[in-house]
């Protein structure tokens, strides 16, 4: 794996694990990715990653489980499939490398974590931060198996893609130009939008969202359980964003930050607007 020295965040690749049989697949990834061949299967899942200031660590960022047919019986005893890859990681400076995973005997599942810090500069030692952005992987999978047992033969190349993200945090807020109208009556919503920016120049500060930041804005009726989705919203100038929608029924209003390479999905506080 790269290391990145100075401003960027570095991955540790020094607790790399290979499971002892089928290790449970990591939770809540971010995307996956999953591929068959010759009754080879690989699945490789992605986490996204929270970006802040400090030490950032993901247990099982990216998980490549490979699920393999059953040993078949020679005279001298069973001939299991023999696996191995090589997992190539691409987009974020932070998140970029290969890594070889060993070769290994059957069904089984390999693990990588991921271990950042980021840490503010001095007046003598230069700081590091960690870049958002998208980490694409792609997993090739080698998996073969010689046998005169006819039809046990295995011999396959292929690859199983997936990614996640490295996310800055972000926040947004709502206010209404009037907290009653009249039912069916338009009411403005408006708001801005920001998020921690870390650059070799700015250590983790909230500023203004990019133009074109994607928003949902959400409405909830009085006494409903679920939020429902209004329209979609995007951010423009100084992070700042605007709307108008008829208001049916009283009830609350909130927007959500979409999830992006780049930004956390994050939810405004609710405002209330009634029908009088």
């Amino acid at each position: 794996m790269r290391l990145h020295t100075r401003i960027v965040g570095t991955v540790s690749v020094a607790a790399l694990t290979l499971g002892l049989g089928l290790a449970a697949a990591a939770p809540a990834a971010a995307g996956s990715g999953e591929k068959s061949s010759q009754g080879v299967t690989a699945k490789l899942s992605v986490k996204n990653v929270k970006n802040k200031a400090g030490k950032v660590s993901v247990k099982k960022w990216i998980t490549l489980k490979v699920t393999t047919p059953p040993p078949v019986a020679e005279p001298y005893g069973e001939k299991p499939v023999t696996w191995s890859a090589t997992v190539s990681i691409t987009g974020s400076p932070s998140c970029r490398g290969t890594i070889s995973v060993p070769s290994v005997q059957g069904s089984n599942t390999w693990v990588m974590p991921l271990e950042l810090e980021a840490k503010k500069g001095t007046r003598f030692l230069a700081g590091k931060y960690i870049a958002s952005g998208a980490c694409k992987v792609t997993a090739q999978v080698r998996a073969y198996r010689f046998t005169s047992v006819e039809g046990g033969s295995i011999d396959t190349t292929f690859k199983v893609k997936a990614r996640g993200a490295i996310q800055n945090k972000t926040k947004s807020t709502i206010k209404a130009s009037s907290s009653k109208v009249k039912k069916g009556s338009k009411v403005k919503l408006s708001g801005k939008v920001q998020y921690q920016k870390a650059t070799p120049k700015v250590f983790y500060k909230f500023s203004n969202a990019k133009k074109g930041t994607k928003l949902v804005l959400e409405h909830k009726a009085s006494k409903a359980k679920k939020w429902k989705k209004v329209k979609n919203v995007k951010v423009g100038k100084s992070g700042r964003w605007s709307t108008s929608t008829k208001v049916k029924r009283s009830g609350r209003y909130r927007v959500v930050v979409q999830s992006t390479n780049h930004y956390q999905k994050s939810t405004s506080k609710a405002v209330k607007v009634s029908v009088r």
